[in-house]
């Protein structure tokens, strides 16, 4: 069962959130943000949470990754950052790249604000957005990417996964799911 205006696909804990709507929807709300940011605190810290939800959904990449990230794009600027994976007992770090549609003058504009954003804050924008948890967000990647044929090796490199068997197993269950519904 979906929700078209959200993008949402009735499934399990991760929501089944299509990527391609998804990534549509976050692009519009960050351009409607934009011009409010400009003078409101309130709104920077929207254009923030979007702007970490995107960076998640581009990158696979957990909430707290996501706003690590951010912080580094906007203290440097640069389009690509290295962020320490989450999880891991030996430190160890993973790329992230900002998506295009997040200008340097976005980074500027939640820059004052960037240190404010917590798990908590993002969590809650997705959920009253997306009906969605944050994790959704990587789930989206990994199955978009899997559907796509991309070797679950390479997505699991991507999201910072040394076990395969979790991705394997999530990756495997989408596609049952899928043949079953279309009935081939």
């Amino acid at each position: 069962m979906e929700d078209e205006e959200k993008g949402v696909q009735v499934r399990g804990w991760d929501k089944g959130l299509d990527y391609e709507k998804t990534y549509r929807k976050l692009v519009r709300m960050l351009r409607a943000t934009r011009e409010g940011a400009k003078r409101s605190h309130r709104k920077k810290r929207r254009l923030a949470c979007i702007s970490v939800l995107l960076i998640q959904l581009r990158n696979g990449c957990r909430v707290g990754e996501g706003i690590e990230a951010l912080r580094k794009f906007c203290e440097t600027e640069e389009r690509e950052v290295r962020v320490r994976i989450e999880k891991k007992k030996e430190p160890k770090y993973r790329l992230i790249v900002l998506p295009k549609e997040i200008t340097k003058e976005d980074l500027r504009l939640i820059s004052d604000v960037v240190w404010e954003i917590n798990r908590h804050n993002v969590k809650n924008f997705a959920y009253y957005h997306f009906k969605a948890n944050t994790h959704s967000m990587r789930y989206a990647f990994v199955t978009y990417y899997a559907k796509r044929g991309i070797n679950p090796q390479l997505i699991a490199k991507i999201i910072g996964h040394s076990d395969l068997s979790h991705l394997l197993s999530y990756t495997q269950r989408v596609e049952a799911e899928d043949i079953l519904r279309r009935g081939a």
